[in-house]
């Protein structure tokens, strides 16, 4: 079965501070996704996490190892911390047997000390993350990894993903930079092309189909 897990950023799945949720990852990117798989008939499940039902190794076991089956073919796709803490879900499932087919990160942030004092990042630390993605040996190409980072400076929000301490990751089979704001998650996902000339949603549905 094909099991798509999308997880959000801050401000997400759950009210950041003050701020209320905006549940970006789930209208903008799980919704018409879904939309698309369905359109296909694709047989699959989606969920929804928030970054921080992720963020260590016990967490993934009761919220997203329980909901796995033996020969699932898995898709991640993560924005802000969610995507810097995608790449860690991508890494432990992948240690202890799941299949990964496909990561997707999204303007990952996770490296300032803002997010890492307040924020459940993932406790390995950027730096031993991007390292262990690095160097291990990835067996039959998988996961294949899109990785997207913005560039922007031109909004609150981006703001707020620089002090947050945007990432890039190394071992990423794809790796684009785009002008488009911290949260144009859309438009990065449906609307702006790679290299290739593939959309990114195009260039997942391809391996899923």
């Amino acid at each position: 079965m094909l099991k798509i897990f999308y997880i959000g950023g801050a401000r997400d799945k759950r009210r950041f501070f003050v701020a209320p949720p905006t549940f970006l990852v789930k209208n903008k990117i799980m919704k018409p996704f879904d939309a698309l798989l369905d359109k296909f008939g694709v047989a699959f499940q989606s969920f929804y996490f928030g970054y921080y039902e992720i963020c260590n190794e016990q967490k993934i076991a009761k919220n997203v190892v329980s909901l796995l089956n033996k020969n699932d073919k898995i898709v991640l796709i993560g924005h802000s911390l969610g995507g810097y803490n995608a790449a860690f879900l991508a890494h432990v499932l992948e240690q202890n047997g799941w299949r990964v087919a496909v990561l997707v990160t999204l303007d990952g942030v996770g490296r300032g000390f803002f997010v890492r004092r307040f924020c459940e990042t993932c406790a390995l630390g950027f730096e031993r993350l991007n390292r262990l993605w690095h160097t291990k040996a990835r067996q039959n190409s998988e996961p294949f990894w899109i990785d997207i980072t913005s560039t922007s400076v031109r909004t609150r929000p981006d703001f707020v993903a620089l002090l947050g301490g945007r990432v890039a990751f190394k071992k990423a089979d794809v790796s684009v930079k785009t002008r488009l704001s911290h949260t144009q998650i859309y438009d990065m996902f449906f609307v702006e092309k790679l290299f290739s000339g593939e959309l990114p949603a195009q260039a997942v549905l391809k391996r899923l189909l």
